[in-house]
């Protein structure tokens, strides 16, 4: 007697939500977090802010969503799409740390001006390490693409250091 067996095929391994979750967990704290700051001045006409803080504001806003987005297709294991999308996060980063490191040196050059340079002097190292972390982070994501769980811890953590 002769026992036949039949291969199932099994379905394809689901990708983990964690990354997905937690873009979507970024977002609702950027959000909360900008809202009384800049988003409600802004939707009242009562921000006074440079237009740097304007274009600042839009590329970090532009992070979350790329993150999001980012996230949605590997979950979704559109692979090419996010690796086509990942030179839009370069060109995005990048412009990131230039337009943080410009706002930090418009304050302290404010500071200046108003005599306070050596009392705010010091506090700028915070924001200025965040900046230098957040572009470490996106160096080693991008140098680490054909590691994926490398790239995705990199990727978590340079969103979780994004300069102020």
């Amino acid at each position: 007697m002769t026992t036949q067996s039949a291969t199932v095929p099994s379905p394809a391994p689901k990708r983990p939500v964690f990354y997905l979750a937690m873009a979507a967990v970024f977002a609702i704290i950027a959000i909360s977090g900008f809202t009384p700051r800049y988003l409600l001045p802004v939707a009242t006409h009562r921000f006074d802010g440079s237009p740097l803080v304007h274009v600042h504001a839009i590329l970090f806003f532009g992070w979350m969503v790329l993150f999001a987005w980012q996230s949605g297709l590997v979950r979704h294991r559109r692979i090419e799409a996010h690796r086509a999308w990942g030179m839009a996060g370069i060109s995005l980063a990048t412009g990131m740390v230039f337009t943080a490191i410009a706002l930090v040196v418009r304050g302290l050059d404010a500071a200046h001006a108003a005599g306070n340079f050596d009392r705010l002097r010091l506090p700028a190292i915070a924001p200025l390490s965040q900046i230098a972390l957040f572009a470490v982070f996106v160096a080693a994501a991008v140098a680490s693409v054909r590691r994926p769980e490398t790239h995705r811890c990199c990727s978590l953590l340079r969103t979780c250091c994004r300069p102020p």
